[in-house]
């Protein structure tokens, strides 16, 4: 569980630059950024991520190296966004 002096913290920050027009970014995008700080904080050796709706886009994407990949199921869930084909 991450402590809540870290999220809130996090979130003044991240309002502030949102508020200036300095940052803009979707609630994935925000939680993703605050889940890779909170890993850099705590040194972990390993975490398990999943991807976002996916796509070329997806704010996971930034991860350069890993370990392991898994691919499960692809569904219809997200074809307004990605298309409507598998």
């Amino acid at each position: 569980m991450l402590e809540k002096e870290f999220v809130v913290n996090f979130l003044d920050q991240v309002f502030d630059k949102l508020d200036k027009k300095i940052l803009k970014g979707s609630f994935f995008e925000i939680l993703t950024v605050l889940a890779f700080l909170y890993f850099k904080e705590k040194k972990v050796d390993i975490c398990c991520l999943e991807v976002g709706i996916g796509g070329r886009l997806d704010a996971t994407n930034i991860i350069e190296k890993n370990l392991l990949s898994i691919i499960t199921n692809v569904g219809f869930d997200h074809c307004d966004l990605l298309g409507y084909s598998l």
